[in-house]
């Protein structure tokens, strides 16, 4: 089938190719044509830039300009209504009236967000226009119910205990930092692909611990960003969730039980150590509390439902103090102390400024400055590093699903994984045996 008869059976595609703000890549990539035939069939039926189904208002003294249109990709899209005259009294639009007004089936669609403008032209007539955020219906994979998300997490639970053999950190400190969950997120597969891939995670440290011995000490710091929020990029995120914020704060908190009721029965003593990311802040300005986090209240929910069972009376919680965003803990002793810091990593601007921050948190007597180890998370990739004195910065890897934007915009994308290593005070480098979990 030629491109014209393609265009003429498929409504999308011609949206698209007609719309100058998808690329030619995009389209082929989207509907499995080369792109050397979209770009030829452009050149041939687009005689200028303006020449699409953006069409400029021309913008008249007192009047507002806007641009009319669609632009859809394969599962999410924005469209643009015609401007019309108001009339006074006329009910609002439906959604479904609005979706079949700007061309868009709303059987198959089904409207995010919309936004209704209004202005004069310059001859005092009032006029107003719709702008909608759509997304395809039944591409929210993300909305789990607590069974559905059991179901999943159940399937590695059931494989437990199947090593055995002489243990070789048998008492030791274990470390399962976990960070950058951003549930909700719809970017590699969305939160279905979260839990499943978490669960996966989870059951390879289980493994891992089972078969080198249970420890004396297991510390599972949850480094932050547990859910992608709305506090971003102003609020632009909301089209790029497939779940809500309660819904997110839901997942986080299931999943962080799934992770303790795991790991916790491997273990004498268990530490959750839980810091605030900026993804997870309730509300972004400067005087909201940094405790003010919903990484904070999911991992509060998940300790009051372990508690209420006597098989995890051996689990605490640790969470910063008031106006913190560094926890630091003692796994020495009193007379040769030996301190892991905890943080989500967003106070410094870069990773090469990471190093120059914790000198900073040193020279002014922070208690993050006494560290040997440094945990962080937020710019999700791996890296560890020697510092001076002895002191290690490890940069733990990302869970989510990694990110489109990033990946169109520099061709690389981390891998998702959870990190664990055994941490040995006064013992080589204080750490040993670090391995990412990346569920394969």
């Amino acid at each position: 089938m030629n491109i014209e008869d393609r265009i003429r059976q498929d409504p999308f595609l011609s949206v698209a190719i007609n719309t100058t703000g998808i690329s030619n890549r995009e389209i082929g990539r989207q509907f499995d044509i080369d792109e050397s035939v979209v770009r030829r069939w452009r050149n041939r039926n687009i005689v200028s830039p303006q020449a699409s189904t953006h069409k400029p208002l021309t913008q008249e003294a007192g009047t507002s300009q806007w641009v009319a249109g669609i632009d859809l990709s394969t599962d999410r899209g924005e469209a643009r209504t015609l401007p019309a005259p108001v009339v006074d009294g006329a009910k609002p639009v439906e959604d479904k009236e609005l979706l079949e007004k700007v061309g868009v089936d709303p059987a198959k669609w089904e409207i995010a967000s919309r936004k209704e403008s209004r202005w004069q032209n310059a001859g005092g007539e009032w006029l107003s226009a719709h702008k909608v955020e759509v997304r395809r219906r039944g591409s929210m994979t993300g909305d789990l119910s607590v069974e559905q998300m059991t179901e999943i997490l159940s399937d590695y639970s059931k494989r437990a205990d199947r090593y055995f053999g002489s243990p070789t950190h048998a008492n030791g400190i274990f470390v399962v930092p976990i960070s950058d969950l951003q549930a909700g997120k719809v970017d590699g597969g969305g939160t279905a692909a979260l839990v499943d891939r978490f669960g996966r995670m989870i059951q390879a440290v289980r493994d891992r611990l089972i078969r080198e011995g249970s420890a004396q000490t297991l510390i599972i710091p949850v480094l932050g960003d547990c859910i992608e929020g709305l506090v971003s990029q102003g609020g632009k995120l909301v089209t790029r969730l497939d779940i809500s914020v309660t819904e997110q704060v839901r997942v986080y908190r299931r999943l962080l039980i799934h992770a303790v009721a795991e790991l916790a029965p491997h273990a004498k003593r268990v530490l959750v150590v839980v810091l605030p990311g900026n993804h997870d802040e309730t509300y972004r300005v400067v005087s909201t509390p940094t405790h003010d986090s919903w990484a904070i209240e999911g991992a509060s929910a998940a300790q009051e439902a372990l508690a209420m069972s006597k098989n995890f009376k051996h689990v605490e919680f640790l969470y910063p103090d008031s106006e913190e965003l560094v926890v630091t803990v003692n796994v020495g002793t009193k007379d040769k102390p030996f301190v892991l810091a905890f943080t989500h990593g967003h106070l410094a601007k870069a990773p090469n400024s990471m190093a120059a921050w914790w000198a900073g948190q040193s020279f002014g007597r922070e208690h993050g400055g006494s560290a040997d180890i440094l945990f962080t998370g937020h710019f999700h990739h791996l890296r560890a590093e020697q510092m001076g004195g002895g002191r290690t910065w490890i940069q733990v890897p990302a869970m989510d699903g990694g990110s489109d934007w990033y990946r169109r915009s520099t061709g690389a994308n981390q891998v998702a994984g959870i990190l664990s290593l055994w941490v040995t005070p006064g013992k080589g480098l204080g750490w040993e045996g670090m391995t990412i979990h990346t569920g394969e």
